[in-house]
């Protein structure tokens, strides 16, 4: 699913980010990046995500190169969710979830209500403004919109922060549940106890280097 070799990435003169990383994902599992903030987690999601270019090395995603891959078809096969909610904060939970659903196949999405109540938001800010939600309540809806699409890969950066740690729980047992439909998932971490608990293998960055 995922096959990364010698992938480096620069933000400028002097400020190497990544130092030629080898790993791979295979169908169905969760791999997880776990390291400091700083380490280069996010930097390597967003390369393989595709908003992050001009990295060295090779990764290939569904077996092609990620240089070719981003077409609209590749889009519709991946879920993100970012370390930092990105939400209209105008627009209430269903609006906004509405919303990305229509970048989608009608016949890929799934229910948006359904999803919130799997993620136990409240019922009585479904119509309110993402303005008004605690930040728990807004990754809740970051991660509907994650999975709103039903992709076969899944990126999660810090999917569990700003959460309680009852919701920290749900988002553990959630994430394994997405495995069990089938979803290939690499998400990354700062904390040992979530990843040792959630992934089938964990891969340690510090500085760039794994």
């Amino acid at each position: 699913m995922i096959d990364v070799k010698d992938l480096t990435f620069s933000y400028g003169k002097d400020k190497q980010a990544l130092h030629g990383l080898n790993f791979s994902v295979g169908d169905g599992e969760i791999f997880g990046f776990l390291g400091p903030n700083g380490s280069g987690k996010s930097t390597t999601q967003k390369i393989l995500t595709g908003i992050l270019k001009g990295h060295g090395g090779m990764v290939s995603l569904f077996g092609k190169d990620i240089r070719s891959a981003y077409t609209q078809e590749f889009f519709q096969k991946i879920g993100v969710l970012f370390e930092f909610p990105y939400l209209y904060a105008n627009l209430s939970a269903l609006d906004n979830l509405h919303y990305f659903a229509s970048f989608y196949p009608k016949e890929q999405l799934r229910d948006a209500e359904e999803l919130l109540d799997e993620l136990e938001f409240k019922r009585d800010y479904l119509k309110k403004p993402v303005s008004s939600y605690s930040k728990g309540m807004r990754q809740r809806v970051s991660m509907a919109r994650a999975l709103i699409s039903n992709p076969k890969l899944l990126f999660l950066d810090e999917p569990t922060s700003g959460l309680d740690p009852l919701m920290q729980n749900r988002f553990v047992e959630l994430i394994r549940e997405e495995r069990r439909r089938g979803k290939t998932i690499l998400m990354s971490s700062h904390m040992f106890e979530e990843v040792e608990r959630t992934c089938d293998r964990v891969g340690i960055i510090r500085q760039g280097r794994l």
